[in-house]
């Protein structure tokens, strides 16, 4: 049975094979930084998170949602609207490279579909810059997600996540600019 030992560990890193072996492992590393490889940070999500995010409350009473390239449904996006004002909160869509520091609650979605329908939303909500719960809402065996689907699954997430956080979520304060009342339709996803 192998075991992790450091005493071992330390004998075979200093061991023969591996001191074979160290100009071919530099010259490997070499090649990897010297093709242009490198890291980036992806758009709107390089900020730290507050060191109080995990005691300080939630304010849902504002739900914003990361702007999502693929979603071209103005219908779609009313209805991630629809169901977040039938759970009381006013809802936001950020611009492009806002990512979950922008909102105390911050909502990230995703469409499955198989070429012709939607077949499923997936969630990943965000409080207070730290990643909360993913949840997915689907469409009957062979059926396909409705509009009508999407709203309810969004008012599901919310009341969920409300009653999970317990009294860290605050749904009270409904004033924000740039918040998107149900008539409005949002420019900045759909076209």
């Amino acid at each position: 049975v192998p075991t992790f030992d450091i005493d071992s560990m330390t004998t075979y890193l200093y061991s023969r094979r591996l001191m074979r072996a160290a100009p071919c492992l530099v010259s490997g590393l070499a090649a990897l930084v010297l093709t242009g490889c490198q890291i980036t940070k992806p758009q709107g999500f390089a900020e730290a998170i507050p060191a109080d995010a995990m005691t300080r409350p939630v304010d849902m009473s504002v739900v914003c949602f990361i702007h999502n390239d693929e979603i071209k449904s103005d219908a779609l996006v009313n209805s991630l609207v629809t169901g977040v004002t039938r759970f009381g909160s006013l809802p936001r869509m950020l611009e492009p490279g806002e990512g979950p520091q922008a909102c105390s609650y911050v909502v990230d979605y995703r469409v499955d579909h198989d070429g012709r329908v939607m077949t499923a939303i997936r969630y990943q909500t965000f409080e207070n810059s730290i990643p909360g719960i993913q949840a997915s809402g689907r469409a009957a065996q062979g059926g396909a997600l409705t509009f009508d689907n999407v709203a309810a699954y969004t008012q599901q997430l919310l009341a969920q996540n409300q009653k999970r956080l317990g009294q860290r979520a605050q749904v009270a304060n409904k004033t924000e600019s740039n918040a998107v009342q149900p008539d409005d339709r949002p420019t900045s996803i759909a076209q």
